[in-house]
């Protein structure tokens, strides 16, 4: 998770399965506007069977551009042998402003989306941040930069009633209930469908949590279940 204007590190494993000494200088590119990249350490040398821990450290420009992940490439330049290569991808988390409300308004979302007013918080993961029993009614911006509609499936699952709504139409009417650990097979109930339009689209959620401890989600795929990469919410 590195969102604009922060740090990340990720430690990766690099077993050399070969049956020749892997010995070589290790590079690192980033490949998104604004992210930065350095790694350690900086050449490696293993035997067959060898294992050895490189660090990357990643930092993202506050004004970098809208985008859903950025990625840096690693590569192991080996003598002997061709050369290795793969990717690392840290992810923007999302941003709602979320504010509590009394229970009693959740009545009041069934026709129309709720506008909050409160504090803008980045939610890492899908899962929404309910802290404490009552409606909690929430509000982003989802960037579609294709030049076309999509068709989009959105996935709310949640132990708690929930309603959402799609520049302004609702497309989620939730009553809550159980959720199994694959979020996208869960009852027909906890999904929706609707229209990205191109540039930013508004996205509005409200939930009813209840005493009891649960959980709720929300995020975006494709139709099909599969994600896209290109889509960014609020940076």
């Amino acid at each position: 998770m590195l969102a604009p204007g922060g740090k990340s590190q990720v430690t990766v494993t690099v077993t050399n399965d070969t049956e020749r000494r892997m010995e070589g200088p290790v590079a690192v590119a980033p490949l998104a506007p604004g992210l930065s990249a350095r790694i350690a350490p900086e050449a490696v040398d293993l035997l067959p069977g060898e294992s050895a821990e490189l660090t990357i450290e990643l930092s993202l420009d506050a004004g970098a551009p809208p985008r859903a992940h950025s990625d840096a490439a690693i590569a192991l330049l080996a003598e002997g042998i061709a050369p290795w290569s793969f990717t690392v991808s840290v992810i923007r988390p999302m941003y709602w402003q979320m504010e509590r409300w009394p229970a009693e308004a959740y009545e009041s979302t069934e026709d129309a989306a709720p506008i909050p007013g409160g504090e803008r918080v980045a939610v890492e993961g899908n899962r929404m941040p309910l802290p404490e029993p009552g409606m909690w009614v929430g509000r982003t911006r989802v960037l579609n930069p294709s030049a076309h509609e999509r068709p989009v499936r959105i996935c709310s699952p949640s132990n708690y009633p929930v309603r959402v709504w799609l520049n302004g139409e609702k497309v989620v009417e939730n009553p809550g209930g159980p959720i199994r650990p694959s979020y996208h097979a869960n009852p027909a109930h906890h999904y929706g469908a609707g229209i990205l339009l191109p540039g930013w689209n508004e996205l509005a959620a409200a939930w009813l949590r209840g005493d009891e401890p649960g959980e709720a989600h929300l995020f975006l795929t494709a139709p099909d279940g599969t994600g896209w990469g290109d889509l960014v919410f609020e940076p």
